[in-house]
């Protein structure tokens, strides 16, 4: 009997950021049913969610993670006006359990359950068996965790993406002193973001154009914008590797770092990575790879569920 019920299990899972809100079904190594919403025509996340759990049967948990800081069983997303709770939602979703977990959090959580081909590498190097996972990256914000080893591991969130940001030589000084708000200093996710290559484009150039525009333009001024922005990617990188001691290896992710995925092989990105003296060879060593499955937030949930609820 414990082996037919393992084999149906079923859970809800979410990923709601400020760019799309998406929700599966999780079994035992598949994602089923899965739905995307884009979150500008999303008013209510917990309606959406609700209306799905209505239509699927026999669920009766749900690993739900969100683009920004969670507080107990409280939780805000910090790009979208909305926020809630576990037992709000247990209640709306009508389920036994809902945990919340960051959505970055949940990805760190996904390259334990991704496959080889789901990842590409970006330098080569040596993971420490035991080392510390630092996993972060831009799309709506700059998102980072890391993944503890030890029994199971442990995810720990983090909002490192809001830590100040300075300007390193003269074309940094000259362009963050236009994208400076009034008196407001820049933060990591005014530039490492999708909102933040768009200003980061605009101060260098004086263009306005989309993300997507700027990846694939493939012109001068498009070329400036990106080797700075992979230069400032390289140099941040390399903070947060030292700081979380990620000698387990980098994982980076978030929509807009997916979209770079041609420019990694730009010298600036691994110039500014290595300049960290007295610690370039430490550096040097930890291997860094881009998360290229399309939904590492549903699977990192999914991972999550399995441990939570799969007994």
């Amino acid at each position: 009997m414990a082996q037919k019920q393992a084999d149906h299990f079923r859970c809800l899972v979410a990923d709601i950021g400020g760019t799309n809100l998406r929700v599966a079904t999780a079994g035992r190594g598949s994602l089923d049913a899965l739905q995307t919403y884009s979150s500008d025509q999303v008013s209510d996340p917990g309606e959406v969610l609700a209306d799905y759990a209505a239509k699927a049967s026999e669920i009766g948990q749900a690993v739900i993670a969100v683009a920004g800081p969670v507080a107990g069983e409280r939780f805000s997303l910090t790009n979208r006006d909305w926020s809630s709770s576990s037992d709000e939602l247990k209640r709306l979703l009508r389920m036994e359990r809902v945990v919340i977990v960051n959505d970055f959090a949940a990805m760190a959580r996904s390259v334990t359950g991704l496959a080889k081909e789901d990842f590409v590498p970006v330098r080569a190097g040596e993971a420490v068996a035991d080392g510390n996972v630092l996993v972060c990256g831009p799309g709506t914000g700059f998102g980072v965790s890391v993944l503890v080893p030890g029994e199971g591991g442990r995810a720990i969130a983090s909002e490192a993406g809001h830590m100040r940001l300075g300007a390193t030589n003269a074309d940094e000084f000259d362009v963050f002193a236009k994208m400076r708000r009034a008196e407001e200093p820049l933060a990591i996710e005014h530039v490492l973001s999708g909102r933040g290559i768009v200003a980061l484009d605009h101060a260098a150039n004086g263009t306005q154009r989309t993300p997507a525009d700027i990846v694939t333009a493939g012109n001068q001024e498009s070329d400036r914008t990106l080797r700075m922005f992979m230069n400032i990617l390289g140099r941040i990188v390399g903070d947060l590797a030292l700081a979380f001691d990620a000698r387990g290896g980098i994982f980076i992710g978030g929509g807009l770092g997916l979209a770079l995925r041609p420019f990694y092989a730009m010298p600036e990105f691994h110039a500014a990575y290595e300049q960290h003296e007295p610690y370039a060879d430490r550096l040097r060593r930890i291997p860094i790879s881009l998360i290229a499955h399309p939904y590492p937030g549903l699977i990192g949930a999914a991972e999550i569920a399995r441990r939570l609820f799969d007994r």
